[in-house]
């Protein structure tokens, strides 16, 4: 009875070995085509799949609808109607054995235009800003028409439904570019940082001062400042309300990273906090206690929702590091909305490598980055635009839009519903330009 034993389970033995032994794993799937990384703009696409199996992969399908296999290219093929937005396909495989495997792939659809008209700066400017007011009017400050010459302390206002920008009753105090103008909670406006021009050389051509713009008598005002000195151009700054006190943060920033009697000129990587009061501004902060994040200028600083100055919030942190020896991709979020403010980097690099571009917040979770530079000799301007869009976590990149002037050293202001206004900005010679566009996407 043993014998009859062993001389079957050698006969089971031999029989699996007719078939090699594979390991039971899902098939992989990848996109072969279109390139989900670029919004798609039209409703139906016809999407291209490749499985990939040590086993025969005998079924597809994408949230439910079979695919077939073409024969000649290999690929699984099908039609996925995308309604406008994010898109989550969700993407069922099957192989020879009864092995299934999902995947998850997002595409985005929006359609866009540039209308032929749109708002001209009065003369050529790089290195100003633009803030959107209170009453929907766009206050410009500062600025330069070359990146190497000196900065103008030119104001000029663009009223609601206007064409035609007019000039303020005073004009800035002190002459700069790179600096920042953000919204306060009262409607009025803090001027801080910059330099003398838009391309320094060193730490004595960056600002000190700080002004605030009336929104009510439409005129500049000293203010007063306590602390260590802000010393930075081309910088973020954050504005937010705690315990009724009204809170600047700048980060990031091109200026002095040493202070003291020997001060340097660099690339910071210091968040300072600033307090605002009615004719102040005090440093609670100095460099040698502030956060410490990655070292970045001409980056974007932008919210991950539509709320009122202030209010606290999610921030998505994007640019390049552009080093002797490497380009670093900077792309991270600050939230605000914890406890303690909470740094996240794990989002992927920007789809391409930019400094000195726009952004805009579109919608909660929507944020376009337009146009800037990349480090070469000539700086090279680049006329791209991308979304981050967070629920994918991910960037989505507009395939390229004939209206769109390149340039870096602009502003972009989002008007809704869809509308964003391009103005100025540098072209790689350092010559500024006047033009505005715009830019509208079927949100």
């Amino acid at each position: 009875m043993l014998r009859r034993c062993f001389w079957l389970l050698l006969v089971l033995l031999g029989t699996g070995c007719d078939r090699p032994f594979v390991e039971m794993q899902p098939p992989d799937i990848l996109v072969a085509g279109p390139d989900l990384s670029v919004i798609q703009t039209e409703s139906q696409i016809r999407l291209q799949l490749e499985a990939a199996s040590p086993r025969s992969v005998i079924a597809v399908s994408v949230d439910g609808t079979s695919f077939a296999r073409n024969p000649e290219t290999g690929f699984w093929e099908g039609t996925v109607t995308l309604s406008r937005g994010l898109n989550t396909l969700q993407i069922l495989s099957e192989d020879e054995d009864g092995t299934t495997g999902t995947t998850t792939a997002y595409a985005l659809h929006y359609t866009f235009r540039t209308p032929s008209f749109a708002p001209f700066l009065p003369s050529p400017r790089g290195g100003h800003t633009a803030t959107r007011l209170l009453d929907g009017s766009l206050l410009i400050t500062g600025g330069a028409n070359e990146q190497d010459v000196l900065a103008f302390n030119e104001a000029l206002l663009l009223g609601p439904g206007s064409i035609e920008f007019s000039h303020l009753l005073g004009d800035l105090i002190t002459p700069r570019a790179g600096h920042t103008a953000t919204l306060l909670p009262d409607g009025d406006v803090i001027i801080v940082g910059g330099g003398t021009s838009d391309a320094i050389s060193s730490v004595d051509e960056l600002l000190e001062t700080v002004e605030r713009y009336d929104a009510e008598t439409r005129t500049f005002v000293p203010m007063g400042f306590r602390g260590q000195p802000i010393r930075r151009m081309h910088h973020t700054a954050l504005l937010r309300v705690e315990n009724n006190r009204v809170l600047l943060d700048l980060y990031g920033g091109r200026g002095d990273i040493r202070y003291g009697d020997t001060p340097r000129l660099g690339i910071r990587e210091d968040l300072r906090t600033f307090e605002i009061t009615a004719d102040s501004v005090i440093a609670l902060n100095s460099l040698a206690s502030a956060s410490r994040l990655l070292s970045v200028s001409g980056h974007i600083q932008a919210p991950l929702a539509l709320a009122a100055p202030g209010d606290l919030n999610r921030y998505l942190v994007s640019g390049t590091s552009f080093g002797a020896q490497s380009t670093d991709s900077i792309s991270f979020i600050l939230d605000y909305t914890t406890e303690r403010i909470t740094f996240d980097d794990d989002l992927p690099p920007l789809l391409q490598t930019r400094s000195r571009h726009a952004a805009v917040t579109l919608a909660p979770g929507l944020v376009a980055l337009l146009g800037g530079r990349q480090e070469e000799v000539p700086p090279a301007e680049i006329k791209s635009v991308e979304l981050y869009v967070d629920a994918a976590r991910q960037y989505f990149l507009f395939p390229s839009p004939s209206g769109i002037q390149r340039r870096f050293g602009h502003t972009a202001t989002f008007f809704p519903p869809n509308r964003i206004l391009l103005l100025g900005g540098f072209f790689g010679s350092g010559d500024a330009t006047l033009y505005g566009e715009y830019l509208e996407i079927d949100l």
